[in-house]
């Protein structure tokens, strides 16, 4: 009702130019499944089609991925590309890789899916720990995107983007790389791999007010801080916060792509390409 009703009568405007809002009947709807099945259900109270096909979600991330690469127009079917989708979670898991050869839409299952941890959803909630980020002004006052705001969708889906930007003015601090890579791949906090440089440690710090993205239960409401910092320090801190994180979750990406590439027994493959959708 908030998002798929208002864009499906935007796109009959537009289609129809018209300027009230419409309802389009469709030939075909393609569903790409996610984590709840009721909302297949939900979205056909709303659109009017002839034939709705179901597909896997992250077999649909990662086709169009692949049709929309340069590696899938070029005339080279005997290079190997793989491609890996990744995100919150979909019925398929939570990440998936493919191979694909140039030329041909089939995308062939690389190993089995990932279906516990959410990478995707670590990173949304790492975004939502930097104060100096989106919890508002005075400094971190509020959790980011609360869910008592109209806009909270929006919010939520443009966190992410905007943590990814903010680790571009921050600095990679090495002896918080493992702390990093162990929430990234476990979902775990141990504060004695986060030494804070004023002494102590850095920490996950409940901020007692609820609200925040969705999906992260007991973390969006939580925000990064370490002992011994002023305000000034402390805002420097959540830069480099966010290029550690980013950095270490980079590096776990790649990791989980070398271990999967190591699966292809055919020793004729020549891997040349990459393609990660999510």
């Amino acid at each position: 009702e908030v998002t798929v009703v208002p864009a499906l009568a935007q796109l009959c405007m537009r289609i129809t130019q018209s300027s009230s809002p419409c309802r389009l009947r469709y030939k075909t709807v393609v569903v790409a499944w996610g984590v709840f099945d009721r909302f297949s259900e939900e979205l056909k109270k709303h659109v009017h089609a002839d034939e709705w096909v179901f597909v896997d979600h992250h077999h649909a991330h990662a086709t169009y991925g692949w049709l929309s690469s340069p590696f899938y127009h070029q005339d080279r079917s005997h290079n190997t590309t793989v491609v890996l989708s990744y995100d919150g979670a979909g019925n398929d898991g939570t990440l998936r890789t493919f191979t694909g050869k140039a030329g041909s839409p089939t995308l062939t299952p690389l190993g089995q899916p990932r279906r516990m941890h959410s990478l995707g959803y670590a990173y949304d909630a790492a975004a939502s720990f930097v104060r100096d980020l989106a919890w508002g002004e005075p400094y971190g006052s509020k959790p980011p995107c609360p869910h008592t705001s109209l806009n909270q969708f929006a919010c939520s889906q443009a966190l992410p983007g905007s943590f990814m930007a903010f680790a571009a003015i921050g600095h990679f601090r090495d002896e918080w790389r493992r702390g990093a890579e162990l929430f990234f791949k476990r979902g775990l906090w141990h504060q004695e791999l986060w030494p804070s440089p004023h002494g102590g440690f850095c920490d996950l710090v409940d901020s007692g007010v609820r609200g925040g993205p969705p999906y992260t239960p007991g973390c969006h409401n939580h925000y990064f801080s370490c002992n011994g910092t002023d305000e000034e320090q402390s805002r420097k801190l959540d830069r480099d916060f966010a290029a550690t994180a980013q950095r270490a979750f980079e590096n776990v990406i790649l990791e989980e792509m070398h271990r999967r590439i190591a699966l292809l027994h055919d020793a004729r493959a020549t891997v040349t390409s990459l393609v990660i959708v999510g």
